[in-house]
């Protein structure tokens, strides 16, 4: 009976072993497989409402994601409770952030924002500030200082007074960079080069076309700049316009020489337009002055540019660009001058812009322009010898540029493209005057210049460069440019190379060489002189450029060396019409 008792007992403690053993395993089996939750939804466009697909959803708390379908739809299984951190991005629109507490299954439709951003290369050489509506960075003025610059006519150029290397007088815009003549700078606004961007040339260039209220980044290039550039010798000038507009505004000002005008409207999330008119009020304060020589400078320019997304892989640009020009000099005969100077020009610029991001590593832009250059003027000076001189050009250039970047790698990025010119100009000159270079008391000589010519042609240009980051504190940047004119006799290879070095955290070193060639102007005969065919030879440029850059707190030191061999084909001093203005004005 004891080990009936016995073994019923034993058995008693081995069955709520078994039960008790049951428990905890089932107990450890819910701990090691918890309940799992799903989180789909809907990804659509703000301000269409239709589906945006392949968006990269991200749980980084989790390194798990799903990308939406055709229609909007995506879904993350298996997901435990928690709190998450969950990022939807896509190429063209603006990142979104969701915070969830996760604890079922979850539904979390999200809406995104359209936003185009250009991919960008680092930036390696020497001569580079940037003036940006953004927060400084290295070798950058803000949008303040550029207000607050030495500016007193809202003039591109003028501001650029505070960047080394540049200059210009009180009366000329016109840039000088580094010792080199203004026409060895290419101004770009808005990616498309223009050609004659001053008022007033006559009067050796009194204003810049474009006010800075409609400027967002201005980047100066005063030496050692990259092949992707134009074929100057000297220097770039880029004017960037803002590309999308947050809010509507309106400005209206008066400075020393103008009033002016500037606006953004935005139509929708899609399309924004952005505007300006200025004009010189110069002509009236010269009107009031009691002098015997009357000066009467008219001038005015307006902007239009107008902002389309397509997509959030594409935008649309399209820009207007009007500068007119009406110059009067009289100086009366009882002054024994028997001068006069009357000039009319009217410029006309339009030109599209196509941003596009094939793939989330590749960025292009093609830029499609035309502009319409006309200047005609009457004039006689104290050498002139008949009564009414003629000084006549018409032009129409249209340019098509296609540029490219793709980053291949973490350290590399590959830059291409091509820039065709086509041009057809017209110039008509004609002054019978006295020859002050040949002529002495007892022999006085007279010039007669006669020039009638139409001129067809193209000029072509190609690039590529890479961006290649050796270690994470050395860059470089090799190049190289083919350009050919149909005036000229040969094709033009121009190699160039720079380098960054970061020697301490806040100190860096540039070095820069290149070979720059610069055809003849075709849009600025020196008809003056008799000149009525582009030259068939280009002129040459070799730079040599570094830098050391120190940046302490907000406080940016830097030392520069420059060095500068080039040919000129040709003086840029001769005598001439365009060289009589200022010194009158003088």
């Amino acid at each position: 009976m004891k080990t009936l008792a016995l073994i019923i007992l034993y058995c008693f403690f081995i069955s709520a072993f078994c039960i008790a053993q049951t428990k905890e395993d089932h107990k450890i089996k819910i701990a090691e497989n918890p309940q799992y939750y799903t989180i789909s939804g809907r990804i659509t466009d703000k301000s269409s409402g239709s589906p945006v697909p392949f968006v990269n959803v991200y749980i980084s708390n989790l390194g798990k994601g799903a990308v939406s379908d055709t229609n909007g739809i995506y879904k993350i299984t298996g997901s435990k409770p928690g709190n998450y951190e969950i990022k939807f991005s896509f190429i063209g629109y603006k990142d979104v952030l969701k915070y969830i507490q996760l604890s079922s299954e979850t539904e979390l439709n999200v809406t995104m924002e359209l936003s185009f951003t250009e991919l960008e290369s680092v930036t390696v050489t020497p001569g580079i500030y940037n003036i940006a509506a953004t927060e400084p960075t290295m070798n950058s003025l803000t949008s303040r200082e550029i207000l607050q610059s030495p500016n007193f006519a809202k003039d591109i150029n003028r501001t650029l007074r505070v960047i080394p290397g540049f200059a210009n007088n009180d009366i000329s815009a016109k840039p000088r960079i580094r010792g080199g003549q203004w026409d060895e700078t290419a101004t770009y606004i808005d990616n498309f080069e223009i050609y004659e961007p001053y008022h007033f040339e006559e009067a050796d260039g009194l204003a810049s076309i474009f006010n800075t209220d409609n400027a967002k980044d201005i980047i100066i290039s005063t030496g050692g700049f990259s092949a992707r550039y134009t074929d100057k010798m000297s220097g770039i000038i880029e004017v960037k316009a803002p590309d999308y507009v947050t809010k509507n505004q309106v400005s209206i000002s008066v400075d020393f020489l103008n009033a002016s005008v500037s606006g953004k409207l935005k139509i929708n999330d899609k399309t924004s337009v952005l505007y300006g008119f200025r004009r010189g009020y110069l002509d009236l304060l010269m009107n009031v002055t009691d002098t015997r020589t009357k000066i009467s400078p008219v001038y005015y320019d307006a902007w239009c540019k107008v902002n389309y997304q397509i997509d959030p892989s594409n935008i649309l640009s399209l820009n207007f660009l009007k500068a007119k020009n009406d110059f009067n000099l009289t100086v009366p005969a009882s002054l024994n001058e028997n001068t006069y100077f009357h000039n009319i020009k009217n410029n006309n610029y339009i030109w599209m812009n196509w941003k596009w991001l094939p793939a989330k590593n590749y960025y292009a832009l093609t830029t499609l322009g035309y502009q319409d250059l006309y200047a005609n003027s009457d004039n006689h000076f104290i050498q002139s010898i008949n009564p009414d001189n003629i000084d006549k050009r018409l032009g129409q250039i249209l340019i098509l540029t296609q540029n490219h970047l793709w980053n291949t790698g973490s350290d590399n990025s590959l830059e291409f493209g091509f820039e065709l010119k086509k041009f057809q100009e017209y110039y008509r000159f004609n002054e019978i005057r006295y020859d002050l270079y040949n002529s002495s008391p007892n022999d006085v000589l007279i010039d007669t210049i006669d020039v009638n010519s139409h001129n067809n042609g193209f000029t072509f240009a190609s690039f590529i460069q890479d961006t290649w980051s050796i270690t994470r504190k050395i860059n470089i940047l090799p190049g190289i440019r083919i350009s050919r004119q149909s005036y000229s006799r040969r094709w033009y290879a121009a190699p160039r190379i720079a380098v960054k070095a970061e020697l301490l955290s806040n100190l860096s070193l540039r070095i820069a060489y290149g070979i720059y060639y610069q055809p003849d102007n075709f849009e600025k005969l020196k008809s003056f002189e008799g000149q009525s065919t582009p030259l068939s030879s280009s002129n040459e440029c070799i730079q040599y450029t570094s830098s050391l850059d120190y940046k302490l707190n907000y406080t940016n030191f830097k030392i520069e060396v420059y060095y500068k061999n080039y040919l000129h084909l040709t003086d840029d001093f001769r005598y001439d019409v365009y060289n009589r203005i200022p010194f009158i004005i003088d």
